[in-house]
């Protein structure tokens, strides 16, 4: 700050301010600053001292007059807001000054100003110190005397001296970095990361009054607040949670009277927000969750949602994967995601696995830990441990788990228990049965297993009775006389590869050896996969089992899953029953067991799913294969049921089972692809082997499908070629299946087999040719119809393909007859007129 000095003299060794009048020099002082004072001015009373204050005028040719007495006017001035009609310059019992006067030319002089004082002498009427001056800096008062003293001439004598008003105060100063500032803008990331808000200020007042901070207009989307440390004021301030944007505050700084303003404007910069996961209405990063072994009784359920506060779109997805189970995401646009987790089969313990949902950039982690209880598996009888269980006849027979194939993954084979229930042609004792005399032939003996826990499901085991030392069936003698060795089980072996084993040779009265002598072919055929509704009659049709040079001796209906229904005659071809009312949608399985004259036995199974509002799924068991049996990287062989579909739900499960070929044992019946290893005997031979595919949607409704796998070192199999046709095809009208451009590129085709896979049941027609006739049926709108071809070759390897036929209503009414359904007289039946019928009027 710069500073003016006023150096005021009298003539003696100070400058002396008395009441009585002073002539010559004496009337003047001397100021450094403002050149002379008169202290007795022309027409008014110069300065006088009382006992509490100082009186009159004096003046200055620099600061021109001096108002010393006291002055009512109004108003308040800079100083601590004394009021107008009071102020002065007041003497205090310590003889210091205090108070103001008024110069005409340099605004108010405070004698007792901050740091300093002015003090009268009482000894010689004199006053010494430092007074200030708004406008001429610092007025010293001392004793001193200059050595050449100008003498200057009269002094200008004003005609009235100035009045002042009431002096100006002025206003505090907001600074940033040292410079004054009324807007300022500040950049700060949405909550705060990873740009904070950051703001610092100082504040300065001219008249160095007492300064105070308030923020008097808040900020809209966030929080201000001031901070001082020392002479810093430190501003902090927090947007909203999740806020972006701008936003503005004001800050005010006070004196007391005055105030200066700052506005504070903030860009709040967007940041990529975190998706959170959430489980039931909370945001969650790990959940723990208990279920039962298989999902049995208690099974994995978990529904999840996902948000994100800035809208993105989000992606789902399995981070990591289970060690012990397979865990997927539905790929669905619902906001919530039903999570489903199953372990591997018969596993319990712990498992893990973790789930992201990204919006892009980052990714929300939810960590699943899982424990699975382990709860007691059921013994499963899979079938019998050799080719076949044969009993001399009259003679007893003691039954052992090592009789059996049993898969228990809970129990050691020393905790299970065989238990043997009573049954037709035999005495029981214990689990030793004993046919009755003279009984020969086939038993059908219940057992199951008890693992300490609970019943496995009741398998029937067949038993033969015979004169058989051997056991495997066959008559020791009829053994001897075709060839076969008595001593050796060989009932299963098929000596001349024919496709009949040794034992059905035996029952059929053929030669084992002879690939012209053989039973009649025989095939069960189910009939169709096809739906129902409740209420609705369905005719189960075994019309199309065929014995070929024969006939079908006897049939046999089973419900083997399903609500239980009532069939109409469980031994006829085509046995109707009435779907309840108050069924629940499911699938009704019913299998069929046909036996020829000579005690051959073959079975079907067939699906009748019962529809509420869902559509059955589809099953495909994968493409027929060609294995090459001594090619290592061909030795294990994998099922791919992958391909199987369902329009409106999900498949929960997967079931195979081997129906024809040499017996092999597959790595998990309930696997998507199982796997199954060839016996190690294979060079040189060629073996065909069919599995059955099934598969079961989240509904209760099912479909099936079968694959062939062909095995053989050099030939190979047939190729199924089926001719092109119109389609669709009007309603009863008579249709054609060609399939005689089939081949075999080393070989030569020796049988073929049509069956009807699903839809509206038709009879069939020469089903063991190469050309398939049947007649549609009626229809009210558009049908699909689909058939399947088996073809087979000299080695006994396979062919086999599908073929769709559409059928239309052609509007017109027709006199050709339906067949007649009722006809249990076998395959064809009464229809081979009406076949011969179509056949000639077409």
């Amino acid at each position: 700050m710069k500073i003016k000095s006023i150096i005021v003299f009298l003539s003696a060794a100070f400058l002396i301010f008395m009441a009585a009048s002073i002539s010559g020099a004496e009337e003047y002082g001397w100021s450094e600053n403002s050149g002379w004072v008169n202290i007795e001015p022309s027409g008014y009373g110069g300065m006088i001292i009382e006992s509490d204050h100082l009186e009159g005028y004096i003046w200055s040719e620099g600061i021109g007059w001096i108002k010393l007495g006291t002055y009512s006017g109004g108003g308040s001035h800079a100083y601590n807001n004394t009021t107008a009609d009071n102020w002065g310059v007041n003497r205090k019992n310590d003889n210091t000054l205090e108070g103001f006067a008024w110069s005409e030319n340099s605004g108010w002089i405070n004698f007792n100003p901050e740091g300093s004082q002015v003090k009268v002498d009482p000894g010689n009427s004199s006053i010494q110190g430092f007074a200030w001056s708004e406008g001429a800096g610092w007025i010293h008062f001392k004793n001193y005397i200059p050595e050449d003293p100008v003498i200057p001439d009269e002094p200008y004598i004003p005609y009235e001296p100035y009045i002042p008003q009431q002096p100006q105060n002025n206003p505090p100063v907001i600074l940033s970095d040292n410079k004054p500032v009324s807007e300022i803008t500040i950049d700060s990331s949405e909550d705060g990361f990873p740009k904070s808000f950051s703001l610092i200020l100082t504040g300065n007042d001219p008249d160095g009054d007492n300064l105070t901070w308030l923020i008097p207009e808040h900020a809209v989307h966030g929080t201000a607040v001031i901070n001082k440390q020392d002479d810093l004021v430190i501003i902090n301030y927090n947007p909203d949670k999740d806020y972006n944007g701008k936003d503005t505050f004001k800050l005010e700084l006070n004196d007391g009277e005055f105030s200066s303003f700052l506005t504070v404007n903030v860009n709040v910069l967007a940041v990529n927000d975190l998706p959170v996961i959430i489980f039931e209405e909370n945001a969650v990063s790990r959940l723990d969750i208990e279920m039962d072994e298989d999902g049995d009784p208690h099974q994995f359920s978990l529904t999840l949602s996902a948000a994100d506060i800035d809208g993105d779109v989000l992606k789902w997805s399995i981070l990591k994967q289970p060690s012990y189970g397979t865990a997927l995401i539905p790929e669905t646009e619902n906001l919530k995601k039903n999570i489903s987790y199953m372990p591997e089969t018969d596993y319990n313990g712990q498992d893990m696995f973790e789930i992201q949902v990204s919006d892009g950039i980052d990714a929300a982690i939810l960590t699943l830990n899982i424990n699975i209880r382990p709860v007691n598996d059921k013994t499963v009888i899979t079938g019998i441990s050799r080719k076949m269980i044969a009993v001399p006849e009259n003679t007893a027979l003691l039954l052992s788990l090592s009789d059996l194939n049993i898969s228990d993954t809970d129990n050691d084979l020393n905790e299970l228990a065989l238990f043997v229930k009573q049954g037709e042609h035999y005495t029981l004792t214990g689990n030793t049965l004993t046919p009755d005399k003279d009984f020969t032939g086939w038993l059908k003996v219940p057992v199951y297993i008890n693992d300490s826990t609970e019943d496995s499901e009741i398998y029937l085991l067949d038993v033969i009775v015979s004169n058989d030392a051997d056991a495997d069936g066959m008559a020791d003698i009829w053994e001897a006389e075709n060839g076969l060795d008595p001593l050796n089980n060989d009932a299963q072996d098929d000596n001349d590869r024919d496709g009949f084993t040794n034992l059905e040779e035996y029952l059929c009265s053929t030669l084992p050896f002879d690939l012209d002598s053989r039973p009649d072919f025989l095939f069960a055929d189910a009939g169709a996969e096809r739906s129902a509704i409740p209420g609705e009659t369905v005719r189960l049709n075994a019309g199309n089992s065929i014995s070929y040079r024969g006939y079908i001796a006897k049939y046999l209906w089973e419900q083997i899953s399903g609500t239980e229904v009532t069939l109409s005659d469980i031994n006829a071809v085509r046995p109707v029953f009435t779907v309840p009312e108050t069924i629940e949608q499911q699938a009704l399985e019913f299998q069929l067991t046909v036996t020829s004259p000579c005690s051959i036995i073959r079975t079907d199974t067939c699906i009748i799913n019962i529809i509420k509002t869902g559509i059955p799924p589809t099953a495909d068991a994968g493409e027929d294969q060609l294995v090459i049996p001594d090619t290592l990287e061909n030795s294990i062989i994998t099922l791919d049921g992958s391909r199987s579909s369902d329009p409106d739900s999900e498949i929960v499960e997967y079931t195979w089972n081997q129906v024809d070929g040499l017996p092999i044992n597959l790595s998990d019946i309930n696997s998507i692809m199982p796997t199954f290893t060839l016996p190690g005997n294979m060079q040189g031979r060629s073996e065909s082997l069919a599995f059955n595919l099934t598969v079961t949607d989240d509904q209760g409704l099912k479909s099936s499908d079968t694959c062939i796998v062909n095995i053989s070192e050099s030939n190979m199999p047939p190729e199924v070629v089926i001719t092109p046709f119109e389609s669709p095809v009007a309603e009863r009208s008579v249709v054609v299946l060609n399939a005689s451009n089939s081949k075999d590129p080393d070989s030569e085709i020796v049988m073929y087999l049509w069956r009807q896979k699903s839809g509206v049941p038709v009879i069939l027609f020469d089903s063991m040719t190469a050309a398939l006739t049947f007649a549609t049926p009626p229809v009210e709108h558009e049908i699909t119809l689909v058939f399947e071809l088996t073809i087979w070759d000299e080695a006994g390897l396979r062919g086999q393909s599908q073929v769709s036929v559409s059928i239309e209503d052609n509007e017109i009414v027709s006199s050709i007859p339906e067949p007649d359904y009722n006809d249990d007289g076998g395959s064809g039946g009464c229809f081979f007129n009406t076949i011969f019928f179509l056949k000639q009027g077409s």
